[in-house]
């Protein structure tokens, strides 16, 4: 899908009105998203390293 967006853009399918309308309104999702997220604003960087460590132990162990 985004490949043939991408090409759709590149052989003029879109105007640059049209291309920056588009970029505008998923900037206004993406900040709504920031604003409305649960997700804390940095990683737990602990669990992270103690989940790679178990998928690594995994695929060590296959």
């Amino acid at each position: 899908m985004i490949r043939s967006f991408l090409l759709a853009i590149r052989n003029g399918k879109y105007t640059y009105d049209e291309i920056f309308e588009m970029v505008n309104e998923l900037d206004k999702k993406f900040k709504y998203a920031e604003r409305n997220s649960c997700l804390p604003n940095s990683p737990d960087m602990n669990k992270v390293n103690e989940l790679v460590m178990y998928l690594n132990s995994k695929v060590l162990s296959i």
